[in-house]
């Protein structure tokens, strides 16, 4: 991996570490720079972006498989296929961010809002209002883990108070689960990562929103269509499995670092 060329295009300078040392630097506002450098960019005479191409539309177009709880890339495609083009999905700081980040097809500018430089807990239920009042006229989804809604829970009251019909997708594994993921795969022992919650549904009916429960059996597509027809605050509870996460992107590091 560290023998790649790497060309930087920014509005400022690269920070450079071991693994990230560009050969050249084009600073300045992106989009110009990308219109200028376009006519000097020659057109492979290979297959690889449109095996590339086949490769994503394959992953991106699977269709949703039935398990219960169900898994991150099955989430992905029951949000997909209940949300439009226009609608707009915001995201906290859990490891579903990654399968999101990897399946979840956009269509339009601005309609899938994560805060990845900072990574910061908590911030998807508020992100979600602040796109409703910009948008409403839009259908607005906070994805959010149990550990990141707990850390910003009361914006429910904010949302209720001032009626935003935001829909909440809670994905509930009681744990700290990005975390004990990293911990795993760093070799360390899981500590101090798995706690109890509070039943979503009746926590956010306390607060005069309408709370759902996904239990087995349930089409979580058709859940979620539902909850938009209520024009309310709507918080659905989800569990998840995460087990996949162990069987992919472990296995993807320990192929890094061996590249490495």
């Amino acid at each position: 991996m560290l023998d790649k060329k790497i060309v930087h295009i920014d509005f400022v300078e690269a920070d450079v570490d071991r693994y990230y040392d560009p050969q050249f630097e084009v600073v300045g506002d992106v989009s110009v720079a990308l219109r200028l450098l376009a006519p000097k960019v020659t057109r492979r005479n290979d297959t690889l972006f449109a095996d590339l191409r086949v490769f994503l539309m394959e992953k991106l177009t699977a269709t949703c498989e039935t398990t219960f709880p169900p898994m991150p890339q099955e989430v992905v495609c029951h949000v997909r296929k209940a949300l439009g083009e226009d609608d707009i999905v915001t995201l906290d700081n859990g490891i579903y961010k990654l399968w999101f980040s990897r399946l979840y097809r956009t269509y339009k500018p601005n309609t899938f809002i994560l805060d990845n430089a900072l990574a910061t807990m908590g911030a998807g239920l508020p992100s979600a209002i602040a796109a409703k009042l910009v948008h409403p006229e839009r259908r607005v989804l906070a994805v959010v883990g149990d550990g990141g809604f707990m850390m910003n829970a009361q914006e429910l009251e904010t949302a209720v108070r001032l009626n935003i019909p935001v829909v909440v997708l809670i994905l509930n594994d009681n744990a700290f689960g990005f975390i004990k993921w990293k911990q795993e795969t760093m070799g360390f022992r899981s500590f101090g990562l798995d706690y109890t919650n509070p039943d979503f549904a009746r926590f956010a009916e306390s607060h005069g929103a309408v709370g759902i429960t996904v239990k087995k059996g349930d089409d979580l597509g058709a859940v979620l269509t539902k909850a938009f027809e209520y024009h309310k605050v709507v918080v659905i509870e989800c569990p998840i499995d995460y087990t996949q996460n162990y069987e992919t992107f472990s296995k993807e590091i320990e192929d890094l670092v061996c590249e490495m």
